[in-house]
């Protein structure tokens, strides 16, 4: 199972296993690491993608490997502002 499905798997699960304090956090750090990506118009300043990509197995060139890694990230996103949601909602 893929570092990303897992981790929606854990936000999106009955049980909150994470804090509303956590989840801020979570996002800070989100933030961290895809604001240079964006502000630099997609290049990978840090590195940070190209190590995502290792991690999550993409194969491809080098720009198709970031991309796959960017779109983890957003997934990622994507399930840390449904859990803020429910953590809001309760």
């Amino acid at each position: 199972m893929k570092l990303t499905t897992r981790l929606v798997v854990y936000f999106v699960g009955e049980e909150m296993l994470v804090t509303l304090d956590e989840t801020y956090d979570l996002l800070r750090c989100l933030e961290e690491v895809t604001a240079p990506i964006e502000a630099s118009g997609g290049k990978d300043v840090y590195g940070h993608l190209t190590s995502l990509a290792k991690i999550v197995g993409a194969m491809g060139t080098k720009e198709e490997c970031t991309g796959k890694a960017l779109k983890q990230l957003e997934v990622v996103r994507a399930a840390l502002a449904r859990h803020l949601a429910r953590c809001c909602c309760l």
